[in-house]
């Protein structure tokens, strides 16, 4: 027998003693179990095939269970019972459990996904999720919940905290505006209230970021004083060059854009949320 099961190696005949005959028999048992032992060790050149587990040391970030003779602080490790670390260069970039990933290094993550997570992505770390049915993106994070997927996304609301005379028929005057930067594509919705004094006239209004006009629309005043009516916008608008706003001229310059009419002080109000 080669080895004795723990990996120690015993010679199969008692020690020869000097001065005395030994036996071929003896001699040759003896070479046939080292031959046979050494048959059973792992070549290093790769042409062994393991016919039993291989077995490495726990372990440690400097020094992996598993490791590379040219970079001998990345590979496996054994942190605790039932995990397996991967140390990349001494650092521990992930633990693998019986759940699945106990923990993960915080990073960028580039790659395919596919089963179940269980725990916080921070940042914008999920940027894509493909299915069954084809792809969508998700560019600013992603929250997942039991039969629930929810999509955090930035936003901005403002509504105008007091009436805008529109006492100027050349000029569009500003309703309501929101400060979202200028970064990322934006959908950008909202409504204006707008009144006139005088006879039946014309308001118009745009949706726009001070250069870029988005959407635009006309609301026809009846007369009577004073007489309300509600214009509407929305669209889509990449790297905004200014504040999102709705802005509004009077073809008469006796009207204005009003805030509190209904008394909720909620009356022309835009709303600007980033969709990539």
């Amino acid at each position: 027998m080669p080895r004795n099961g723990l990996g120690t190696y015993f010679l199969p005949q008692a020690p020869f003693v000097a001065g005395t005959v030994i036996s071929s028999a003896a001699v040759n048992s003896d070479f046939s179990d080292i031959a046979t032992a050494l048959t059973g060790s792992f070549a290093r050149d790769g042409q062994s095939t393991m016919l039993g587990q291989f077995k490495a040391v726990d372990g440690s970030l400097l020094a992996p269970g598993y490791s590379f003779g040219n970079e001998i602080n990345t590979g496996l490790t054994r942190p605790g019972a039932g995990q397996i670390g991967v140390v990349i260069q001494g650092g521990l970039v992930a633990t693998l459990s019986a759940a699945g990933i106990a923990s993960i290094f915080s990073g960028t993550f580039s790659g395919t996904f596919s089963g179940t997570f269980s725990g916080t992505f921070s940042g914008n770390v999920v940027n894509t999720i493909a299915g069954n049915s084809g792809a969508f993106t998700l560019s600013t994070g992603l929250t997942n919940a039991t039969n629930d997927l929810r999509v955090n996304l930035n936003s901005f609301t403002n509504s105008l905290g007091a009436d805008v005379s529109l006492n100027n028929t050349g000029t569009y005057f500003d309703g309501p505006s929101v400060a979202q930067g200028s970064s990322g594509t934006w959908f950008v919705s909202g409504a204006v209230s707008v009144q006139d004094n005088g006879t039946q006239n014309q308001i118009l209004c745009k949706l726009w970021d001070g250069t870029t006009v988005i959407a635009s629309g006309a609301s026809l005043v009846p007369s009577g004083a004073p007489s309300t009516t509600v214009v509407a916008l929305s669209g889509v608008l990449a790297s905004p060059a200014g504040n999102l706003r709705i802005s509004c001229r009077d073809t008469t310059a006796s009207g204005k854009i009003v805030f509190n009419q209904t008394g909720n002080s909620k009356d022309s109000t835009i709303t600007a949320v980033r969709i990539a």
